[in-house]
This record gives structure tokens, sequence and C-alpha cells, in this order.
């Protein structure tokens, strides 16, 4: 095992463990770069969807959003497995379907490439602060769809996309590049997306 630096952890710098053996050549706006699999580790009880569906409407959107933000992952979900899952979100929620999962994972990073191009002078760690933000919004609303709580779908979204823009060091000026056209195309289509999976679309 190695110690590499989390995708996602521009601020803190913190380490996760990663396995060598298992590496990935890509391209972020035209520059390659190496990314490492990184084996996630969630030993919690997964909650159930009747935990949720129980709790009142003013206490659902604060959690939800707090279920995704609670992730474990260090890595973009395309290069996170668990025990059980080949690629993963590590969300703390029971019901999502694990050929769902790996859909949404292989897209929310593979097809961010449609949207953000080499020519949108977007930063590498910018451009990672766009796939976290997308990964999740697209699982987000896959749950509240799971759920079917369409109607705060928006409030959801919002409070995700607050919270993405807020975890990241001033100097990458993220509220700046998550107002382009190009990341709200992104995190919209991260939303529907996320909702047809559950509703048994894109499979």
């Amino acid at each position: 095992m190695k110690t590499q630096g989390s995708l996602w952890d521009i601020k803190l710098n913190k380490n996760v463990r990663i396995d060598d053996n298992v590496k990935y050549s890509v391209i972020v706006n035209g520059e390659k770069k190496i990314l490492y699999h990184h084996r996630a580790t969630d030993p919690r009880k997964k909650i159930t969807a009747s935990y949720y569906k129980s709790m009142s409407n003013s206490d659902l959107i604060p959690a939800l959003v707090n279920l995704v933000w609670e992730s474990t992952r260090n890595m973009p979900a395309h290069f996170t497995s668990t025990e059980e899952r080949t690629q993963s979100f590590c969300v703390n929620f029971e019901d999502i379907d694990p050929k769902d999962e790996y859909q949404m994972a292989s897209e929310s990073y593979i097809g961010v490439g449609e949207c953000i191009r080499p020519e949108d002078n977007i930063t590498p760690k910018q451009y990672m602060a766009i796939v976290r933000c997308g990964e999740d919004i697209m699982i987000g609303s896959y749950i509240t769809e799971k759920l079917k709580k369409g109607e705060y779908l928006e409030e959801i979204v919002s409070g995700l996309t607050q919270m993405n823009r807020d975890r990241w060091s001033e100097e990458l000026a993220i509220p700046k590049v998550f107002k382009t056209q190009q990341a709200k195309n992104w995190f919209n289509f991260c939303k529907t997306y996320g909702v047809q999976v559950a509703q048994g679309k894109y499979l």
C-alpha cells in the first residue's frame, strides 16, 4: 500500500490509502494525470429509505443534504470501491442499487469532459471541484427520487451546491467557477441523470 494525497482534499491536504497496483491515466484539460484507485471502508450500518420517509418535511432536506455530504470517499466515485461495490459514492444509504451506482459513478466522471473543455481555462483543481459537486448532485437527486420526494429536489441540489462551493480554499475561486455556464450545464445534467436512473432509465 502507498499513501497518496486525496484528489478532493485541496485545502486540508489529508492523505488516503490507495492500491499501488490499480492506476488510471486520464486527461484533465489536455493534461495527462495518473489517478489511483481508492478502496474505501465504511463499517456503518446502512440507513434505509423508511428512515427518511418517516421524517417531517422540515427535517428531510437538511438530512438528505448531510447524508450525501458525509460520504467517506476521497476520490471520484469512478475510482472508489468498497468491499461490496466496484464503484461507489460511499453514501450511507441502503437503497442504492449496485448497477445504478456503477452507472452513475462512471457517468459522473467520464461525462463531465463533454461540458468542461480545455479551452474553458479551468484549472485541474477547479475541474475536480466541479466533478465532486456534480457527483453529489447526481447521487442526491437519485436518492431524492427513490424516496419519491421530488418536490424537494431543487432545495436539496441547492444545499449540496452551496456546501461544495464553500468547501474549497478561497484562492481557487470556486464560487465564480460554479457560476459559469459550463458548470451550470453539467450540474443540471447530473440532477436530471440521477433522477432518470432512479426511474430505471439510462441503464
